[in-house]
């Protein structure tokens, strides 16, 4: 009898160590459960949180952003660039459109001279010819 009471005390134990070790991990399962639940709680009153997996593709997304921002500011700068060269090309143009009026002028006042006397600013006035020699002279 000694036998079997000795093997119902250790078949006692060995339930009461197995029940002991389920309610330790019941006892951390709960505690985790409470852990992950705060965080879940912090983070949704936050509305921040994004899962790992979602975090990587928002950089990717923001990474897109950033090409995308510098592909318009590259339109943008060629265009400029365009525009600036088409003004550089109209102002040759206006360069060359003076310095062909100036030349056109200058032979005008040419053939001019040789047309028409030398007027003298007497003559222009109405004085008399020799009015501009002396003033100071009396006839």
């Amino acid at each position: 009898m000694a036998e079997r009471s000795g093997a119902k005390l250790a078949e006692s134990i060995h339930k009461v160590e197995g029940v002991l070790i389920l309610t330790a991990l019941a006892t951390q399962l709960n505690n985790l459960a409470t852990k992950v639940s705060e965080v879940e709680n912090q983070c949704t009153s936050l509305r921040k949180y994004i899962p790992p997996h979602e975090r990587r593709t928002s950089r990717g997304n923001r990474h897109n952003r950033v090409e995308d921002t510098l592909q318009i500011i590259l339109q943008k700068v060629n265009e400029q660039d365009r525009v600036i060269n088409d003004k550089h090309e109209n102002v040759k143009a206006l360069n060359q459109m003076v310095g062909s009026h100036s030349r056109s002028i200058q032979l005008i006042r040419s053939l001019l001279s040789f047309a028409v006397p030398p007027l003298d600013s007497n003559d222009l006035l109405g004085l008399p010819g020799n009015a501009r020699v002396n003033p100071n002279m009396q006839d």
